[in-house]
């Protein structure tokens, strides 16, 4: 979903302080963070300037360049802190290395840095211009709220079937720039050049929108897929107007089409048609077991998500539940240490206006309301919104419903971001170089061009 990270638990690397003694922590490093079979590329780049140390860290394989560093430290060492990743690292020079460790959210990896820059990856399917279709720079307004965001449209003919892409989970740009990647500028560029108009937006206070994304659930988020799509339906060059969504846009997608005739078509790339608390006990233990966690701390996951989503679900104050799952944690302290700390550092999130609105959400009520033709694409290595679970959830779902243009495709070996991947694990992500697999897009074109169009 945006990604829990359905949000979706992306790993983010974070460094706490850098110290050093001498100026010979200077400079730029690289080195290779190991979590169990998953290697992350880490770029640290520190500097010195009248006696003060700074840094940033680049994630370069998530394609997280430029993270700040709180604060560095040079004494016997260096240290550096990134207060927002909840993480640190303690090293010492030893034949031109910095040999150290890496901790993150209770979790302790060895980490090495030796001289030099990593290469950022290539990223091939990213459109270069000149681009053979016109380009606009839009504002969407939804009441206070003005979502900025880009219209592409073929230069000839028209009016033409217009497509809105709807983010996953999280505060996403119009691009939903993931791991480096920008599924949407490459998706955007695909139907633009297949006839097709498309909008994408900054989500709230992400980019050139305004709002805060802190305040909003699926009903902030439905109702700006609904102001664009009025927007969309105001142009001249639009013949009408569908929503894809990816994620948790998935979700969004179903709601505004249930609420508005105006959404003529909706798209589905691995939306959640499970109950959510089940969606995320399932990927969690999905995510773990890729990245070799041994069964029995998979197990006890699962209990510690359980616990926390009930007390999510039935407690609407956000201070009694926290007290509750820091109850919950501390039962875990002496049994999972590692997973008690991680909740205690993930318990704010799991009462942020878009999680409790993901838990109250109902895939299977939402998606029998339909009534528009749908298209709903999962991927088999899909270990965030599980393919087979969720594409037979909606396949029961559509059928109990009221769409007659129902279209259920899995395909085999692509992950949550609909890439061709060999485990679905979240490394994968941002070392591939495909962004998106021409298997979906061409699935995506095929089928507003049989059946909308």
């Amino acid at each position: 979903m945006k990604g829990v990270q359905v949000r979706l638990g992306l790993l983010m690397l974070c460094a706490t302080a850098v110290g050093a003694q001498t100026a010979s922590y200077e400079g730029d490093w690289i080195g290779t963070l190991k979590v169990g079979p998953t290697k992350l590329r880490i770029g640290l780049h520190v500097t010195q300037k009248d006696g003060a140390w700074t840094g940033k860290l680049d994630s370069l394989d998530q394609g997280a360049m430029g993270i700040p560093i709180d604060s560095v430290t040079v004494t016997s060492g260096l240290q550096f802190e990134i207060k927002a990743l909840r993480a640190h690292y303690e090293g010492s020079l030893n034949d031109g290395k910095i040999d150290g460790k890496f901790s993150q959210a209770g979790m302790t990896f060895p980490l090495v840095f030796e001289r030099g820059k990593g290469k950022e990856p290539s990223r091939p399917q990213n459109p270069v211009g000149p681009v053979p279709y016109g380009s606009e720079e839009v504002v969407v307004r939804n009441g206070d709220i003005q979502l900025a965001g880009t219209f592409t449209s073929p230069k000839q003919g028209g009016p033409f079937t217009a497509v809105l892409l709807v983010t996953g989970s999280g505060p996403q740009d119009r691009d939903e720039t993931l791991f480096g990647h920008k599924p949407f500028l490459v998706i955007a560029d695909y139907l633009t050049r297949a006839g097709c108009a498309v909008l994408r937006l900054d989500d709230r206070g992400m980019g050139k929108s305004t709002g805060d994304f802190r305040t909003a659930g699926l009903a902030e988020f439905t109702s700006d897929a609904l102001a664009a799509v009025a927007w969309l339906k105001a142009r001249p060059e639009v013949k009408r107007a569908g929503i894809l969504g990816h994620s948790e846009g998935g979700a969004v997608g179903p709601l505004a089409a249930v609420k508005s005739d105006d959404v003529a078509f909706l798209i589905m790339l691995a939306g959640p048609a499970q109950p959510f608390d089940e969606l995320l006990v399932e990927q969690s233990s999905g995510l773990m077991r890729a990245a070799g966690v041994p069964a029995n701390i998979i197990d006890a996951n699962s209990q510690i998500v359980r616990a926390v989503t009930e007390v999510v679900r039935k407690e609407p104050d956000n201070a009694k539940a926290l007290e509750a799952m820091k109850k919950i944690a501390a039962e875990w302290k002496d049994k999972q240490p590692q997973l008690a700390s991680q909740l205690e550092g993930q318990a704010g999130g799991m009462v942020s206006v878009e999680m409790r609105s993901l838990l109250a959400y109902s895939a299977p009520e939402t998606l029998g309301k339909l009534r528009c033709p749908v298209l709903a694409l999962y991927g088999g290595k899909d270990l965030q919104v599980p393919g087979d679970s969720n594409l037979k959830a909606a396949a029961a779902a559509l059928a109990a419903g009221h769409v007659e243009a129902v279209t259920l495709v899995k395909l085999p070996g692509v992950n949550h971001l609909f890439q061709t991947a060999r485990t679905g694990a979240l490394a994968e992500y941002g070392q591939s170089e495909e962004t998106i697999s021409p298997r979906a897009l061409e699935t995506i074109g095929n089928w507003l061009k049989t059946n909308i169009n």
